[in-house]
């Protein structure tokens, strides 16, 4: 099968997607996402539906351009980083397969993302709480291997039997290590990146809050915190379209997403602070209603 162009030649970031039917090495291409190098197939000995991300090239003028080489460095550095986070809640990597000197991540395809999730089935509150719990948790964990993920957003968590699971560990970094892929923070989401990255490529732990904060504020409320813009015309971030109150009913863990959103990293919660609350939050929702009425009647008291 041959490779077919999405983008013109003369763009110095093109890259082929690989028509449906293609096999890289026990791989089966079933099909691939629209304008990115992402491909949906299956395990030709078992049937298992897996998904193949290619080395996709990030880029510095000062380096030689070398797609293949420093594509393939950033894959092999991704593979590395979602391997040691491994965790119920994070997707795990099964290999690195190679066709024609193009190498291929391959992962289990764990089903349809959060986005598509909400959009489709519209689930209660209790288990978005669930998903956002499991994700948290996901990341704590991340935070703890002093890795960063960088992209949580939406379009990065799969629900699968009701539990969230983190993938796409494509922007993620090392935190406080010396980096020699050039440019990687180029691939962090721009509608709901932290804005310390997305502006300076400053990043801390407190990154991730800021994305988890924003990706929780759209699970619960089904609105975006910022509003979206043109980046040339308006400050990253400038038009807020919360109230410090907005999720109030949700306790503490409503207070710290809030805090999350803050644009100064330093006054962001940790993501463990964010994990605690909201296990208390689906802890109560859990609890018989008499118990909750119960409580509700004390406070008012």
């Amino acid at each position: 099968m041959t490779e077919k162009k999405c983008y013109p030649k003369e763009n110095k970031n093109c890259w082929s997607y690989m028509s449906e039917g293609s096999r890289v090495d026990r791989y089966v291409v079933d099909g691939h996402v629209h304008r990115k190098p992402v491909y949906f197939g299956h395990d030709k000995r078992s049937d298992r539906k897996v998904v193949l991300k290619r080395a996709e090239p990030i880029f510095d003028s000062s380096l030689p351009y070398d797609p293949d080489r420093s594509g393939t460095i950033c894959l092999a550095y991704e593979s590395q980083l979602q391997k040691r986070a491994r965790h119920p809640n994070i997707c795990p990597v099964e290999s690195i397969v190679e066709k024609n000197g193009r190498h291929y991540l391959v992962t289990p395809n764990l089903g349809k993302n959060l986005f598509f999730h909400i959009d489709k089935t519209q689930p209660p509150i209790e288990d978005r709480l669930i998903i956002l719990e499991d994700i948290a948790n996901a990341l704590a964990h991340c935070h703890h291997n002093n890795i960063v993920h960088l992209d949580v957003k939406e379009r990065n968590v799969v629900v699968k039997d009701k539990k969230g699971i983190l993938i796409d560990f494509g922007a993620a970094r090392e935190f406080g290590a010396r980096h020699d892929v050039a440019d990687k923070f180029a691939l962090a989401t721009e509608n709901c990146g932290p804005p310390e990255y997305l502006n300076d490529g400053v990043f801390t732990l407190r990154s991730d809050t800021f994305s988890f904060a924003y990706m929780a504020f759209w699970t619960l409320t089904g609105k975006t915190p910022y509003k979206q813009y043109d980046a040339k015309h308006e400050p990253r971030y400038a038009i807020q379209q919360f109230h410090p109150l907005s999720l109030a009913q949700y306790n503490g863990f409503g207070e710290l997403v809030i805090a999350g959103l803050n644009k100064r990293q330093e006054l962001r919660p940790m993501i463990k602070e964010l994990a605690d609350a909201i296990k208390e939050q689906t802890a109560r929702l859990r609890r018989p209603q008499n118990e909750q009425t119960a409580e509700l009647s004390l406070v008012s008291s």
